[in-house]
């Protein structure tokens, strides 16, 4: 049974981040938000698009539009559920607006957490109880610390037990904590107390500031966000005081989630930590513009004011290093210089998106070839989902595919199915197919009384095929999805392989946009075609995440290693077949799993035979990752290690794909296995997710073993990996993809 939590806030920043957070690793959320940002900052403010986004996205979310301060309808929630965890970050957040009105203010931060408390000590005990606090409860004393004005900012006396940061040892008492400081000091202590009084499992986080690209960025709160807002839409900003050179330290929402999960495995009842970037993400107001502007690519509209804000901090950078004594395996995943970036892509989207078409009224066609679910399928699914006006999904299958053999259409309207037609069943001929295919290429659009916008055909034999229909006025814009690039051998016949050329270049220069898998791609063009390559324009979608793989419910298990693709050369299988005996002189009880089909099966059955490890290789067969993807992701998720050792040879499409292989390991948080083949050898050195290797035995069992007898070094890319495919979801990818063309998605 999925575990239950609980926030509070769920729309805002960190609740939004939470919910996401929890909702991938297979717990069930319960949301409580009714936007009350809205009225403290106005309609700009408002987080009703997040909530819109759970409710779209996640279905083991659940909302209610439910005012913390109403004790009635708390108490009703929680007789209703049983929770394992609660993150309680609803709030008024600022220290201007609570002068407004401090009675709202206090009822809000104080007699709201004291609500959430009580229901939560009456209903649900067990439950761990995260509560977002604020360097605000120090009030301004850290003012009365010893600052050095430099050119860009201020700093500390190096000499001072503050140097790496304030920690929880600076006293609350004897400041100005402004109005807002004070509802929050109430509430801090009270969670404090319900650990140390009640012996309940509460915790307490003092953020400095929280930040990252879902902030819905307002004047008077979240201040790098409402930053970049301006310069990205040419808005007017003012800096108040200080002469801009006062620093904050500002922590990704993503990192302090991450943090709650720490803690949430290992509570400690009434700590208190203090968590913000620290000295590894901190920025002053000056450097913060010169930031943005540099990667904006413009001067924001700036202006002064010698007054600053009552209470303001001049200097304030968190120690976090209490929270990192109790919780060593966290890590940071974001510096300063990622969270602008992010916040500035998000800001520069949205000002684009205003002047861009929405895809809902679009009419869009898209034409692959299909044996597996892939990109185009995966287009497919996220245009219905959107519910676009009209979609034509046209799939040639394979000659070698199971089953039946067809060309079809599928024809939806605003999402939903309308029409289907098929071709007839003909012979498995290679050539007879590929007739077939630009016959229907052709015949589903003719005989159709649609004029579509955009024509994204997934190769380039079918892009060919958007380019005549645009000369015949059916397709305004044609789109080459390109999944690989191999310009010399592709075939063994010549004539093959120079028709195969000449198509990909002709889909290159006449499509209004390239769709590249990968940077190294894009790149190969330009080097191979010269300056004519520049002017086009190529747009990265790389292959995304099995979403569905978050899901599956099942544990991981330890010497089990995983290769799921096809069972053809260059895939490495004989290399990870040859390397079972030393493996298994370091790991008995070790197993290779092989999830595929393919010409080489019964060389491997072989080999396997030869080389005594039979018993210990498990050939799984083919598994339909369409039709049977529970039992595919149950699969790869209880593995230890995934297996992607290419072999670099003249014919090879690998060396710029981003194949799916290792995306597929990925969303199932393995570490990864691979050589340096493919483009996302780079991230994996990097990032640390799993290792590179040679393409020899003595590599392979090297790297193999070292992972697999160091589970805490296995631990650690775990982490990595999810983080680093956090957003390499499809929606995210396709989302991006849209707003390179200027269209809303």
């Amino acid at each position: 049974m999925a575990k239950i939590v609980l926030i509070t806030g769920s729309a805002g920043l960190i609740g939004s981040e939470a919910s996401r957070y929890f909702l991938e690793r297979g717990f069930d959320v319960v949301g409580i938000d009714n936007d009350m940002r809205r009225y403290f900052f106005g309609d700009e403010a408002s987080t009703a698009w997040s909530r819109a986004l759970l409710e779209e996205k996640h279905k083991n979310y659940k909302h209610y539009d439910v005012d913390i301060r109403d004790e009635k309808a708390i108490d009703e929630i929680f007789s209703n559920h049983v929770f394992d965890l609660i993150i309680h970050t609803a709030a008024q957040p600022s220290h201007d607006w609570a002068a407004r009105e401090p009675l709202t203010d206090f009822s809000v931060n104080a007699t709201g957490t004291l609500n959430i408390l009580e229901a939560y000590r009456k209903y649900s005990p067990e439950a761990v109880f995260i509560f977002t606090s604020t360097n605000k409860v120090y009030g301004d004393r850290p003012n009365l610390l010893p600052l050095i004005e430099l050119d860009k900012r201020y700093e500390i006396d190096p000499s001072h037990q503050y140097k790496e940061g304030i920690d929880e040892t600076m006293s609350l008492d004897d400041s100005k904590h402004s109005i807002f400081g004070v509802s929050k000091v109430a509430a801090d202590v009270m969670v404090q107390e319900y650990g140390k009084y009640f012996g309940l499992r509460t915790g307490v986080f003092r953020g400095g500031c929280l930040t990252g690209p879902g902030h819905s960025g307002a004047e008077l709160h979240g201040f790098l966000a409402y930053l970049a807002k301006c310069i990205a839409e040419g808005r007017p900003y003012t800096i108040y005081g200080y002469k801009g050179k006062q620093v904050r330290d500002n922590i990704h929402s993503y990192d302090l989630i991450t943090m709650f999960h720490e803690f949430y495995k290992n509570p400690r009842p009434g700590e208190v930590y203090n968590v913000g970037g620290s000295r590894h993400s901190n920025v002053s107001m000056m450097e913060a513009i010169e930031k943005i502007e540099t990667y904006l690519g413009k001067k924001g509209n700036i202006s002064y004011s010698d007054e600053n804000r009552s209470g303001d901090h001049i200097w304030y950078v968190s120690d976090v290093s209490k929270f990192k004594k109790h919780y060593p395996d966290w890590k940071y995943t974001y510096g300063i210089n990622e969270i602008i970036e992010e916040i500035c892509d998000r800001w520069e989207m949205e000002t684009k998106s205003k002047k861009m078409n929405s895809i809902l009224g679009q009419k869009i066609a898209v034409v692959t070839h299909e044996h597996f679910k892939g990109s185009g399928q995966e287009l497919r699914d996220f245009l219905n989902k959107k519910g676009i006006d009209t979609l034509y999904y046209v799939a040639h299958k394979f000659f070698y595919t199971k089953g039946e053999a067809i060309s079809y259409l599928n024809i939806f309207k605003r999402g939903k199915l309308v029409k289907e037609k098929k071709s007839p069943v003909l012979p498995r001929n290679e050539f007879l197919f590929y007739f077939r295919d630009a016959f229907y290429n052709i015949w589903y659009f003719l005989t159709s009384k649609e004029k579509f916008d955009l024509y994204i055909g997934v190769d380039s034999f079918n892009a060919i095929f958007g380019l005549l229909l645009k000369k015949l006025g059916k397709v305004r814009k044609v789109a080459f999805f390109t999944i690989d690039y191999v310009m010399e051998n592709r075939f063994k016949v010549g004539l093959l392989n120079k028709v195969y050329v000449w198509m990909d270049r002709a889909a290159f220069f006449g499509s209004d946009y390239t769709l590249n898998v990968s940077d190294r791609m894009a790149r190969q063009r330009i080097q191979e075609l010269g300056e004519k390559a520049k002017e086009k324009h190529q747009i990265t979608v790389p292959i995304g995440v099995v979403k569905q793989a978050g899901e599956v419910k099942i544990e991981r298990k330890d010497n089990i290693l995983v290769y799921s693709g096809g069972l053809t050369p260059e895939f490495g299988l004989e290399l990870i077949i040859e390397s079972m005996p030393a493996l298994l002189k370091k790991f008995p009880d070790l197993r290779l799993r092989i999830i595929g089909d393919g010409e080489l099966k019964g060389k491997l059955e072989s080999m396997a035979d030869k080389l005594g490890v039979s018993k210990n290789v498990d050939f799984m067969g083919f598994i339909d990752t369409t039709e049977d993807r529970e039992r595919w992701l149950s699969l790869l998720k209880e593995s230890t290690l995934g297996l992607a050792t290419y072999e670099d040879t003249k014919t090879t499409y690998k060396r710029f794909s981003d194949v799916t292989k290792p995306k597929d390991y990925m969303s199932c948080g393995l570490p990864i296995i691979t050589t340096s083949v493919i483009p996302l050898s780079e991230d994996i050195k990097k990032q640390n997710l799993g290792r590179v290797v040679e393409y020899n035995v003595d590599s392979f069992v090297m790297n193999v073993s070292e992972l697999l007898g160091d589970g805490e070094e296995r631990k650690k890319i775990e982490q990595n990996v999810y983080n680093f495919s956090h957003n390499m979801t499809w929606d995210n990818i396709f989302k991006r993809m849209f707003g390179e063309m200027e269209i809303s998605a």
